[in-house]
């Protein structure tokens, strides 16, 4: 059985320990303050180790002392490469314009209700220009085939309208309503 005293003495120094290790890794710096990493590269065999300077450690009499810097020094640019392939242009989008600038299609989507049918939507020209026709596209229909009663008319100088009558045959339908604009003069 141990005495408190060699108790107290064995845990004082493993705590004295503890605090000197815990001090010399803190002290440690691998890479050092300019971001180069210190080793030593054994003459024969090759094994290479690193070593912290600061903190006293050095080659041996078998080793040469080697250094490189963490990160590597900026590269020069490369070549600029080919130009791509152009595209083909894509489709116009709702809303977007011609190639004539002084004329545009605007586009919008018209829906039906999808428990009695039937729709109204009226799509106006931006500020500045007048409608000059009016067309549309079924995107989806239920029936074998699409509501027959479709009718398009101008609503004003500016905007036009679209319409299907409430019926089981438009239920639930949708199409795509266009109108084509031209510059006011």
């Amino acid at each position: 059985m141990s005495s408190p005293r060699v108790d107290r003495a064995v845990i004082a120094f493993a705590a004295a320990l503890a605090v000197l290790l815990t001090v010399g890794v803190a002290a440690a710096s691998v890479p050092d303050g300019t971001g180069t990493i210190h080793g030593c590269f054994k003459k024969s065999g090759g094994d290479v180790r690193i070593i912290d300077p600061s903190a006293g450690e050095s080659c041996g009499s078998s080793e040469l002392p080697i250094s490189w810097l963490q990160a590597g020094p900026q590269g020069s640019q490369g070549q600029i490469g080919d130009k791509g392939v152009q595209g083909q242009p894509g489709p116009a989008g709702l809303s977007g314009l011609t190639q004539d600038p002084k004329t545009m299609v605007v586009g919008d989507t018209a829906f039906a209700d999808p428990v009695i049918g039937g729709f109204f939507k009226e799509v106006s020209c931006p500020e500045g220009t007048k409608v000059l026709w009016g067309a549309w596209s079924w995107e989806l229909f239920i029936s074998p085939k699409p509501p027959g009663d479709m009718e398009s008319f101008p609503l004003s100088d500016d905007s036009w309208g679209f319409a299907v009558g409430a019926s089981s045959q438009s239920k639930g339908t949708v199409a795509s309503v266009f109108i084509g604009c031209a510059i006011a003069q």
